[in-house]
């Protein structure tokens, strides 16, 4: 019986343990110059200044100053954030079309 309740306690800190390291872990920082299709899969953190922002329905592509071609692909609506914002963007590094993109996940305005 003890056995038992051991084996539980085991498992719940271990679900537990994985929930925060979750919650605390930040993918590799890259510079946007960096990113090739060497990085495919990866996720990655990239923080620049947004140099244009294109919206068309429900996605937004942003280019980011130091690269003149790769997009920056957001599945949402971006708000609050303009043409010289720096931003801290969090994403996977993706083909599409033959042209390396990367997906975002994740958008924060920098201060």
């Amino acid at each position: 019986m003890d056995e038992v309740k051991i084996g539980l306690l085991m498992i719940v800190l271990g679900i537990f343990l994985l929930i925060i390291s979750e919650m605390i872990y930040e993918p590799e920082k890259v510079d946007v110059s960096n990113i090739d299709i060497d990085m495919y899969g990866d996720q990655i953190l990239v923080k620049e200044k947004v140099s244009n922002i294109e919206i068309s329905s429900d996605i937004s592509f942003l280019h980011l100053s130091g690269s003149n071609s790769i997009d920056f692909v957001y599945f949402d609506e971006i708000k609050n954030v303009k043409k010289g914002d720096r931003i801290k963007i969090i994403g996977r590094v993706e083909k599409y079309q033959g042209e390396v993109q990367v997906v975002v996940s994740e958008i924060y305005k920098e201060d």
